[in-house]
């Protein structure tokens, strides 16, 4: 995510544009980047002239061009799920290669119509050809009302505070296989407490200023992960025959929620669409970054299968073993610290907006954002295992965000009628039939996945293996 600019000065409400006394909501806070709220009457409002002289939907000065957006995509896109692809094929069997490669075009074409929706929100409301602070729930507000405005910050909270308890779990698994050699009598629920004091003080951090640096790192480390894991496949004798067994409809599933979760992400592609220059060209950076993502998912994925079977960890690094794989878990320790500061900060300031706390540091940010914490290093301790959680966040809060409602949206801004002099924008039969067809199968296989992931979670095995049964 790229967020540039000064911090916000001033704290604008959780419902978008609600007035005391008022009946009916006016349209979501838009803000520049310095936090002034932005009206098509305000003097922050774009000129006519300017946007002609641009010839472009969106800022037409210091945005990203395509290439860059497109490697902020993949960072973005290409995390944590990554480590479990393997894990994904061994529950699905090579039936899941075929899942993960169409996935990746029903992703992508989802994310071009979502790109295509905000070009529509600009050719018909001013404000929104400035930075906008939400862009999906501001998209989310202009095709379905406040039940659409509520739902996407609900899902987003989720999904944000799902991700910093997987961050939290794979941190503690990755510096116990770190430090296993030193102090072998440490085990993953004693990292999780460490790990966690550790992010507490990160926590209170406000929202970082640029995130080049982070990117970076983030898919540095990455790429080094399936590097290193090609390599060692490739080139290492493996020590045992492995087992390919036949996948089960709940194995399916629960392996389709990982696959999912790989390729999450969407609730941040309006934000990068929002940082570019020419937002139109956004669907060329969605092309090319997906086309990366599957250069490096489907070898990872095909050969960490081939080499472990149903073997495989569901952390493939952990499966993996010598100094150049020591050295890549350092480098994920350190992009999962980032990465936590980066999805902790708009968690912790919807919660803030919404129960009316100062927007600086003092004493209830940072009991608020240490209670997130806590909460996260709770579940964790009582899950111990960041697959169940990666499962769980992949099967519900990922294809509703991905598959669900950039089709919805699409379709009700093209169909909408509201004013005159709104360009018209026809859905052609078949399109409109493919659009319905990501829907449907992304809302039913979502189901299917989802309650594949909380009978996995809550089976007895599960349960038993807490960390608390331990103390």
């Amino acid at each position: 995510m790229v967020v540039s600019g000064k911090k916000k000065t001033e704290k604008s409400s959780l419902l978008p544009g609600w007035k005391p006394g008022s009946t009916t909501p006016t349209a979501p806070p838009i803000t520049t980047y310095g936090g002034r709220s932005l009206s098509p009457e305000g003097s922050d409002s774009p000129s006519e002239s300017s946007l002609e002289r641009s010839g472009q939907h969106g800022r037409a000065e210091n945005g990203l061009g395509v290439l860059l957006a497109s490697f902020f995509l993949v960072a973005q896109v290409a995390g944590l799920g990554v480590l479990a692809l393997p894990w994904a094929i061994a529950q699905t069997g090579w039936a899941g290669v075929g899942v993960l490669a169409v996935s990746c075009i029903i992703v992508a074409y989802a994310a071009c119509r979502l790109g295509v929706c905000w070009v529509i929100l600009e050719e018909r409301w001013p404000e929104y050809q400035r930075a906008c602070r939400k862009p999906y729930p501001a998209m989310a507000f202009r095709t379905l009302g406040m039940f659409g405005w509520y739902l996407v910050n609900v899902i987003q909270c989720v999904t944000l505070f799902g991700v910093s308890t997987v961050t939290i779990l794979l941190s503690a698994e990755l510096v116990e296989s770190v430090l296993q050699p030193l102090v072998p009598s440490l085990t993953v629920c004693t990292w999780v407490v460490a790990v966690g004091c550790v992010l507490v003080p990160l926590s209170w951090l406000g929202s970082p200023k640029e995130f080049w640096h982070v990117s970076v790192l983030a898919l540095v480390a990455t790429v080094a992960a399936v590097l290193v894991v090609v390599a060692k496949v490739l080139l290492e004798t493996p020590e045992y025959k492995p087992t390919h067994a036949t996948p089960t409809f709940s194995s399916f599933f629960l392996g389709f929620g990982t696959i999912m979760f790989s390729y999450g992400g969407a609730i941040t592609f309006p934000t990068i669409q929002n940082d570019m220059a020419d937002r139109s060209k956004f669907p060329y950076a969605v092309v090319i970054a997906f086309a990366t993502l599957i250069v490096m998912y489907v070898p990872l994925a095909v050969l960490g299968y081939m080499e472990f079977g149903n073997q495989v960890d569901v952390n493939v690094l952990l499966s993996v073993h010598g100094p150049a794989v020591t050295v890549v878990r350092v480098l994920m320790l350190l992009n999962n610290a980032f990465t936590y500061i980066i999805v902790v900060n708009p968690l912790s300031q919807n919660l803030e907006e919404g129960l009316s706390l100062p927007n600086a540091f003092g004493w209830q940010r940072c009991v608020l954002r240490t209670t997130i914490v806590i909460m996260g290093i709770i579940i964790s301790l009582a899950v111990r295992n960041f697959g169940r959680i990666l499962n769980l966040i992949g099967s519900f809060t990922v294809p509703i965000l991905t598959f669900v409602l950039p089709p919805i949206f699409y379709m009700r801004l093209c169909d909408s009628g509201e004013q005159e002099g709104w360009q018209k924008r026809h859905i052609s039969g078949v399109e409109r039939f493919l659009l319905w067809l990501v829907v449907v199968v992304g809302s039913l296989s979502g189901l299917a996945a989802t309650w594949s992931a909380l009978e996995a979670l809550l089976s007895p095995g599960e349960i038993t293996d807490s960390c608390f049964t331990f103390f």
